[in-house]
């Protein structure tokens, strides 16, 4: 989304020619207006610039989440929970004592070894990890522009939802643990819980394995979500978060990966999703990092007993989110097979 609405026609040179052209052409004469014919929203979707139309699918997908219990003037030892309106609660998570991020910084330190082996993924990998995706699935802004749309909406969408359990939780980074981590890139200025990097990678891999009808488990499924957690283990070789981190992180992208799903469904459907309880316990039971199942798996060994279950809700519908999903998916009909229904229907 761009951070002004200059382009390459505002400087003085151009403007002063486009006066002076005008000057010379117009007919001082003619002044009548003609309207042009008035359209639905719908129909002026594809007339407005990119940045437009994600602005408008970030704000529909953030619509439906309640971020509950919000007091910046406390600490909230019992962690944060993100619901979905009318419905229940999606995903709570509860913030580990200061005693368990002590107890891996020996990981932070062990995994500090890797820094001069990995160094180029993790500087190409600060922001949007775009060369990363495309070296897995074949898309270029010429050739998938709805793609790029989609997934950039997601990444903003992300970033919303993070940093509300990043605030809330207030989590110190291992640096301010530790003099010895070092981080070999400048920290960033948010909490280190959950990671930002894991929720974004899990939901762009979730979403591209939709797009691209990969079987759960097929080659390119099991590539994607594999990235996914190396460039979250990344942050940790980095300094800039801990193993507990990525966890939480990956289930939040698993989670808005399906709330995503739901609302691009081109028409009104039940969504009733378990809500997954995050505890420290729970993380803990997952054993090292290096033998985590997949986060499809963790999300399942978290969720609640069905009689706690969220509300049956609705959603979907006539969206820009829905359009712009649509439109993405077109670009990537020649990899679907017939058995294959159209992901969010």
């Amino acid at each position: 989304m761009p951070f002004t609405l200059m382009d390459a026609y505002a400087n003085p040179q151009h403007a002063q020619a486009l006066m002076l052209s005008r000057e010379g052409t117009i007919n001082p004469l003619d002044v009548a207006g003609h309207a042009p014919k008035q359209q639905s929203p719908a129909q002026m979707l594809w007339r407005w610039e990119p940045w437009v139309r994600q602005s408008l699918a970030v704000h529909e997908l953030l619509s439906p989440l309640v971020f509950p219990d919000m007091n910046a003037a406390e600490w909230a030892p019992s962690g944060f929970r993100m619901t979905w309106r009318n419905g229940g609660t999606l995903l709570s998570l509860q913030r580990p004592a200061p005693a368990l991020f002590e107890a891996e910084i020996a990981q932070v330190l062990r995994c500090a070894d890797l820094r001069e082996d990995r160094s180029q993924e993790i500087l190409t990998q600060i922001d949007g990890q775009w060369a990363h995706w495309a070296s897995l699935v074949p898309m270029r802004p010429d050739l998938t522009p709805r793609t790029f749309e989609v997934l950039n909406v997601a990444l903003q969408w992300a970033i919303a939802v993070e940093l509300r359990f990043k605030h809330e939780l207030a989590c110190w980074r291992p640096a301010d643990y530790c003099a010895q981590v070092q981080p070999m890139v400048t920290t960033p200025g948010h909490g280190t819980f959950p990671m930002g990097h894991a929720v974004q990678c899990f939901l762009m891999a979730g979403l591209l394995q939709a797009l691209t009808h990969a079987e759960e488990g097929s080659p390119l499924a099991v590539q994607l979500h594999r990235s996914a957690f190396r460039m979250s283990f990344n942050r940790i070789v980095a300094g800039l978060h801990f193993p507990v981190d990525l966890a939480a992180g990956m289930v939040i992208g698993h989670v808005l990966t399906r709330c995503a799903l739901a609302l691009a469904a081109p028409t009104p459907q039940r969504f009733a999703p378990r809500p997954l309880v995050f505890s420290v316990a729970s993380y803990q039971a997952l054993g090292p990092i290096g033998g985590w199942p997949t986060a499809a798996e963790v999300c399942r060994r978290l969720e609640v007993p069905l009689p706690q279950a969220i509300g049956a809700t609705v959603t979907g519908g006539p969206a820009v989110w829905s359009a712009l999903w649509d439109a993405a998916q077109q670009e990537w009909a020649h990899r679907a097979t017939p058995s294959q229904p159209r992901q969010g229907s």
